[in-house]
């Protein structure tokens, strides 16, 4: 699988932990829900997706770096072209907008700001940008 490829899988993973929270948030913050379960719901359910979300973060990192190594590594054997590291520039862009995304929800946060961030996430920018380009991040040497 290549880095874009990878990009845009994490990417929908990303989007369904979104889904997710944001129907955990609106069963915590439901009428008539009770204090005690509003903690077994942040407990249960809203925390492990904040841990879900936070892997999401790393692997986009991840993927981000491994792109821009594979660029740098093709120029050096002659073989990269200017899209590749605009490709991985792309992919680097991306991860910081998902990072600064993700790091607005806290345990207070409500549904209407998970739908806001979800929103952003699903515009994809950086994602649409690289498609736009037509390239594809240099593969990494296995």
């Amino acid at each position: 699988m290549d880095h874009a490829e990878e990009a845009h899988r994490v990417n929908s993973r990303g989007a369904n932990l979104l889904q997710e929270l944001i129907a955990a948030l609106q069963r915590r913050d439901g009428p008539g829900v009770s204090n005690d379960e509003k903690h077994r719901i942040s407990a249960e359910d809203v925390e492990p997706i904040f841990e879900l979300l936070q892997e999401v973060l790393l692997d986009t990192s991840r993927v981000a770096e491994e792109s821009h190594l594979a660029a740098r590594r093709a120029a050096e054997a002659g073989e990269a072209s200017s899209s590749a590291f605009l490709a991985a520039d792309a992919l680097e862009q991306d991860a910081q907008l998902k990072e600064q995304l993700v790091s607005v929800l806290t345990h207070a946060s409500d549904a209407e700001q998970a739908i806001s961030v979800q929103v952003m996430w699903n515009c994809r920018p950086w994602l649409q940008a690289l498609d736009g380009l037509g390239a594809r991040p240099a593969r990494a040497q296995r």
